[in-house]
C-alpha cells in the first residue's frame, strides 16, 4: 500500500464526520473539546507508521502538550500486533487485505471518538481508568481530580 492510500483511506472515513485534515493530522473542533486523529511516522522505518487519538480540553492550554487525552481503545495484544503489521506499508499484506482490516480499525477509532463529545466525557473518560497516570496535571487540577 502506498503512503498515499492510506492517508486516503484515513480521511474517507472521518472527513465525512466533520473532521479537518491538515497534513496528517485530522481534527474536529467542538465547543468543549477537539479531537485528533494522526498518522505519524516512524523514526526508525521509513514504511512504518502509528496512528494517534485523543482529544484536547479547549478551555486547558496546551503549553507543551500535543493532546489532553490519549485515546486508548480497548483491543487485544494479538490485535495490536496486527495493527502494527498492517502500518509498516513494505511488507507482503495484499492492499486488499491491508485496506480491509484497517477499515475496520479506523471504524473502531472512529466509534470510539465520536462517543466523547464534552468535558463531562472526558470527566467520565478519566473516572473509568485504572491508572491515572497518562492523564496530565492540568487535566487532573482542571477536573480536581487528584
Amino acid at each position: 500500500m502506498q503512503f498515499k492510500k492510506l492517508l486516503n483511506l484515513i480521511n474517507n472515513i472521518f472527513k465525512p464526520v466533520g473532521y479537518e485534515k491538515k497534513n496528517t493530522i485530522w481534527t474536529k473542533k467542538q465547543p468543549q473539546i477537539t479531537k485528533i486523529i494522526q498518522l505519524q511516522k516512524s523514526q526508525f522505518n521509513k514504511d512504518r507508521y502509528f496512528i494517534d487519538y485523543g482529544f484536547i480540553i479547549n478551555a486547558i492550554p496546551l503549553i507543551n502538550l500535543k493532546k489532553h487525552i490519549i485515546g486508548r481503545i480497548e483491543i487485544s495484544q494479538i490485535q495490536i500486533q496486527r495493527i502494527t503489521e498492517l502500518l509498516l506499508l513494505n511488507n507482503d499484506i495484499s492492499d486488499s487485505e491491508r485496506e480491509n482490516e484497517l477499515t475496520d480499525y479506523l471504524f473502531t477509532i472512529k466509534a470510539y471518538m465520536e462517543s466523547i463529545n464534552s468535558e463531562q466525557d472526558i470527566f467520565e473518560y478519566i473516572e473509568r481508568q485504572q491508572n491515572l497516570n497518562d492523564i496530565p496535571l492540568v487535566v487532573k487540577k482542571y477536573f480536581n481530580i487528584e
